[in-house]
């Protein structure tokens, strides 16, 4: 069995909704993620966001309820949350201070090489020893888990067969942090708090579902 790490992200949830959508920069935009060429930026159904052609990341979207910032890898990840601060501090949204209700680190896997189709996995894994339908057949397609981590902290978790491969998974993290936070934190803070994140949830929640 083989876990990949594909991309992380960052979730601020503001205690208090924007006002008004933020206009970002158009050369900021561009240049945030090293591909100016490729980079398209602008107000969309989720929000303002700034995304990169035909690519699920790097990705930024900023509405009246939180900033979402998904990057490949950790460093990254830093970067553009530090960038998108400074450039959100520098526009004027009346009654709105940055702060935060509470805050996600979330993960995307892909785990392959189970030794038979995902769907048979997952239910061998997950249903069989608590199910006893009357038949021969049996798959699970999706599942959907909320474990709490601790009484501020939940992992909220979807696992599905990965598409185009017979034996893979995809598993989607969402670990939610209940915590009021003044302002988006500064660099060294947020390495430090996804580093611990992505311990603690190997740990508690993916070594103790997925290991063999």
């Amino acid at each position: 069995m083989e876990k990949k790490d594909m991309c992380l992200s960052y979730v601020a949830v503001w205690s208090q909704p924007m006002t008004i959508m933020p206009q970002m920069d158009a050369k900021f935009c561009r240049e945030l993620f090293g591909m100016p060429y490729e980079t398209v930026n602008g107000l969309m159904p989720d929000g303002y966001t700034i995304a990169v052609n035909n690519k699920p990341y790097p990705l930024v979207v900023i509405n009246p309820a939180k900033l979402i910032v998904k990057a490949q890898n950790i460093d990254s990840l830093v970067k553009y949350v530090e960038a998108v601060k400074a450039e959100i501090e520098k526009v004027e949204i009346p009654n709105f201070n940055m702060s935060l209700s509470a805050y996600g680190i979330n993960f995307e896997k892909e785990i392959l090489g189970l030794g038979e189709n995902a769907e048979v996995w997952m239910w061998n894994r997950f249903i069989k020893n608590n199910v006893h339908p009357d038949s021969n057949f049996h798959l699970c397609g999706k599942l959907t888990l909320r474990i709490g981590v601790d009484e501020n902290q939940v992992a909220n978790i979807d696992v599905e067969p990965r598409m185009g491969v017979d034996d893979g998974i995809f598993v989607n993290i969402n670990h939610h942090h209940n915590q009021n936070m003044d302002s988006i934190p500064n660099a060294a803070q947020l390495r430090e708090m996804i580093e611990a994140s992505i311990s603690r949830i190997e740990a508690q929640v993916v070594n103790k579902l997925f290991d063999e």
